[in-house]
C-alpha cells in the first residue's frame, strides 16, 4: 500500500469512528457489520467528500466488504481526478 492509500485509509475508518460514534472501527470493519445503516452510508460519504475532496458515491461504500476496500476505491478515484 502506497503513502497516499495509507493516508486515505486512515482517513476514512477516522471518518466512519465518527459516523458510527465508536474510536475503535479499524480497517478491517465493514460500515454495516459495525451497526451502519443507509444514513450513516450517506453521511460517512458526505464527510469522506468534504475531507478528501472527492466524489464518493453511496454505492462505493454500499458494497465493499470493508474500510480498506473503500480507501483503495477512493485513492484510485483520487488519483484519476488529479486530486
Amino acid at each position: 500500500m502506497n503513502t497516499r492509500q495509507q493516508t486515505t485509509l486512515e482517513q476514512v475508518v477516522a471518518v466512519a469512528g465518527t459516523v458510527l460514534g465508536d474510536p475503535r472501527v479499524e480497517a478491517s470493519d465493514n460500515l454495516f457489520d459495525r451497526g451502519g445503516d443507509s444514513l450513516a452510508v450517506i453521511k460517512f460519504c458526505a464527510e469522506l467528500e468534504a475531507q478528501l475532496g472527492v466524489r464518493v458515491p453511496v454505492d462505493m461504500v454500499w458494497d465493499a466488504d470493508d474500510f480498506a476496500v473503500v480507501a483503495t476505491r477512493i485513492a484510485s478515484l483520487a488519483h484519476s481526478a488529479g486530486v
